[in-house]
């Protein structure tokens, strides 16, 4: 059949072929409709065109990169099964981000897109890499640069699925940031094709966050109410009693990884980061120390800010001994620290 004939060389009528015809256009159509749905679409920009969030302009366009970890990317084609045989990047294209692929593991940095508004209620993106918290990406709120969305990889390089609901913020900017801040096994992230999708989309290799934790032994991640706060809006959100208010006196970054504090009796804050511990260093080579933060004109936060660090032992030693002389108070196990600190042993 065809050309507008039967098998016996007889004439269509028109009015059925052009009915025909009709009938599968339409089909084809809403087979298309379908296959772009299920596809997903890309995230436009302020110019109404697709940002360049699954690579495939070959370049880091609409993204701004610091460190190294992303230098030379995005990468091109399956560069992960000629190294080994058991995975492949199993990317979508011909571009992908893979951390690795460059110069292994020691690299370190950030990969952040422009914002975007989010015009769809789901999302999803390929994620491979490592386990760590130091190997994620994470869907930040461009207003206030709340984390709404994290993950990392699973120690593995076969890039899945992951989806993120993003209902709570449609309608906002936000931006994606891949984050690549270890170092050593699976200190990288591999990541691909971000996409808006209209209903929550289903993936034979999807990786839920759950489930990715049960693989690698681990339990599931901790869904917390306020997590990525900033230390301000963090303040905001607290409960007091009736009367009470609280105000930030210090946080991050001018604070890290604090593991005890005290105040002396002229309203100083000393704390204790741990940066070393529990594993103990060689002989001055601690990298633990204590901050002193002092408010000296009385505003609730702190305007001074003095760091003792691990190898500058003789401030250390007469900060931990100035309690004797009255200068400063710290209990008997914050002097004994001190003096750990103070000989490059991590702090107990």
């Amino acid at each position: 059949m065809g050309k507008g004939t039967t098998k016996d060389d007889e004439p269509v009528k028109k009015n059925f072929c052009w009915a025909s015809g009709v009938t599968l256009a339409g089909l084809l159509a809403a087979s298309r409709l379908v296959a772009a749905s299920n596809d997903g679409v890309l995230p436009a920009g302020k110019d109404g065109k697709p940002l360049n969030l699954d690579f495939e302009d070959g370049t880091l366009k609409d993204w701004m990169a610091t460190g190294n970890a992303f230098d030379k990317q995005p990468i091109k084609g399956d560069t992960v099964s000629p190294r080994r045989a058991d995975m492949r990047s199993n990317h979508h294209g011909n571009y992908w981000i893979g951390t690795f692929e460059v110069a292994g593991d020691k690299p370190q940095g950030t990969l952040t897109s422009t914002p975007f508004k989010v015009t769809h209620p789901y999302a999803a993106f390929l994620v491979g890499g490592g386990a760590h918290a130091g190997t994620r990406v994470e869907l930040v709120r461009a207003d206030n640069q709340q984390i709404i969305f994290k993950t990392s990889g699973y120690n593995g390089e076969n890039l899945r699925a992951v989806v993120a609901d993003l209902q709570p913020v449609q309608g906002k900017e936000i931006l994606i940031r891949l984050v690549d801040e270890e170092s050593g096994g699976w200190g990288h992230i591999n990541f691909d094709d971000f996409r808006f999708y209209a209903q929550k989309p289903t993936f034979a290799n999807e990786l839920a966050l759950a489930k990715a934790a049960q693989e690698d032994g681990l339990p599931a991640i901790d869904q917390i109410k306020f997590a990525g706060l900033s230390p301000e809006d963090a303040v905001k959100e607290m409960t007091l009693p009736p009367g009470f208010k609280a105000t930030l006196f210090a946080g991050e970054p001018d604070i890290k990884q604090p593991i005890a504090f005290a105040i002396d009796d002229r309203g100083r804050l000393w704390v204790a980061e741990a940066y070393t511990y529990p594993i103990r260093e060689a002989e001055g080579k601690g990298k633990d120390r204590i901050l002193v933060f002092e408010d000296t004109n009385g505003d609730g936060k702190f305007d001074k800010r003095t760091v003792q660090q691990s190898n500058e032992r003789a401030g250390i030693r007469a900060n931990a001994h100035s309690g004797a002389t009255g200068n400063s108070r710290l209990c008997p196990r914050r002097r004994s620290q001190a003096r750990q600190l103070e000989s490059g042993n991590s702090l107990l």
